[in-house]
């Protein structure tokens, strides 16, 4: 995990090969994947227009729910709100961010004092063996 020059949290993940910077928002509900920046993933999409955001966020628009990446899920929105400060300080946008479902959906432990997140993954084969 690293701390941006505009003191948010991010981390860099690779899905299905493909490596993105994720915004790490514990106070996020959800996933979110951003419409522009997120395409390059290939995800899932079923695309809805005003779909409702869902978990309390009137705010903003949702372009499709429930898009898959991996084993996760993500809406996919518009995160130039977070973006375009990103980009004023010469940072390069986020493909998406990582909300409390995907820290609780892995038992993460997010220590912002020494920048490290700590996931548990799963591997079904050598569980089943185990």
């Amino acid at each position: 995990m690293q701390k941006e020059p505009v003191g948010l949290f991010m981390v860099r993940l690779t899905v299905n090969g493909t490596e993105g910077r994720f915004l790490v928002d514990s106070g996020a509900n959800r996933n979110t994947l951003d419409v522009t920046e997120g395409k390059r993933f290939h995800p899932k999409v079923t695309t809805y227009e005003n779909a409702p955001p869902g978990w309390g966020l009137t705010t903003m628009t949702v372009a499709s729910d429930a898009v898959s990446l991996g084993n996760e899920e993500f809406g996919v929105m518009n995160l130039d709100f977070i973006n375009s400060a990103v980009k004023k300080n010469g940072g390069e946008p986020y493909a998406g961010q990582l909300g409390a479902t995907f820290f609780i959906n892995h038992m993460a432990k997010i220590d912002f004092a020494k920048q490290v997140v700590c996931v548990t993954v799963s591997n079904t084969l050598t569980d089943a063996k185990h």
